[in-house]
């Protein structure tokens, strides 16, 4: 299984390489680029729920700080993947996009927070809108795919980055519908 890993890493990484997205993947994946679709979001979810809103960007913050914690603090210290870019057998392979960050790899705390985000979106505000639920997941799927073409990550690390923030989302979702039917079941609308 980790072959495979590293032969996808490899063909994303190295196979994929040219300019468009050596200069767009650094891009993706930087956090200060998604602050104005947060801002928008943000904006948008106060205009259409007014009250309703405060608790809503609540669950959606403790939905990525769910994910981002627990992907960081706790199963990364677990798992202790190295990331192919810190890898000394490979290091000669792999085409290092942006600097090297220390830490490990698996999950990819990004993949694991924009699928969570994504996902909790699809299932709330967005429960009914098909095109911009589709639009979330292919958002956070390039932000994943540009983890892997910029060296940081194995494709494993974001697709299990991906299910793990996914898993977050839907806890939160399903609590808070326990807690809160009437108010979930309001900005499913």
């Amino acid at each position: 299984m980790l072959n495979f890993d590293f032969q996808i890493f490899q063909l994303i990484n190295d196979g994929f390489s040219n300019n468009f997205f050596d200069w767009l993947a650094p891009i993706l994946r930087e956090k200060k680029t998604w602050i104005p679709l947060y801002i928008v979001l943000l904006v948008w979810t106060i205009f259409r729920y007014r009250q309703k809103a405060i608790l809503f960007v609540l669950l959606a913050i403790l939905t990525v700080g769910a994910s981002d914690f627990t992907a960081s603090s706790i199963v990364k210290p677990l798992v202790k993947r190295i990331r192919p870019c810190n890898n000394q057998s490979i290091e000669l392979l792999v085409h290092e996009r942006i600097g090297c960050s220390g830490g490990y790899s698996f999950p990819s705390s990004h993949a694991s927070n924009h699928f969570a985000l994504a996902l909790f979106l699809a299932l709330t505000v967005f429960r009914k809108n098909r095109a911009v639920k589709i639009a979330g997941f292919i958002w956070a799927t390039l932000i994943a795919f540009s983890q892997v073409y910029v060296g940081v990550h194995y494709p494993l690390d974001v697709f299990g980055g991906a299910i793990f923030g996914m898993l977050i989302a839907l806890i939160i979702f399903t609590i808070s519908g326990k807690i809160w039917p009437e108010y979930i079941n309001s900005i499913q609308r």
